[in-house]
């Protein structure tokens, strides 16, 4: 894994557009590299895909609304 200095080396602002299935729906989403690297590896230590880890952000948000 890359630590948060060599994303600063990079460009730091630079967004990853990706889609993502968030309760089976396709969205695209942006964040920088380092959000997707993070969400990633969120995902491994859960278990879990970046489009569940998406889903279940989206339903624990008051409005239901990701994007």
């Amino acid at each position: 894994m890359n630590s948060p200095i060599d994303y600063i080396n990079r460009n730091p602002l630079k967004k990853i557009k990706k889609n993502v299935y968030i309760e089976g729906r396709r969205t695209s989403m942006s964040f920088e590299d380092y959000i997707w690297e993070q969400l990633e590896r969120l995902g491994h230590e859960e278990n879990m895909t970046v489009d569940e880890i998406c889903t279940e952000i989206e339903r624990a948000r008051p409005n239901n609304r990701i994007i």
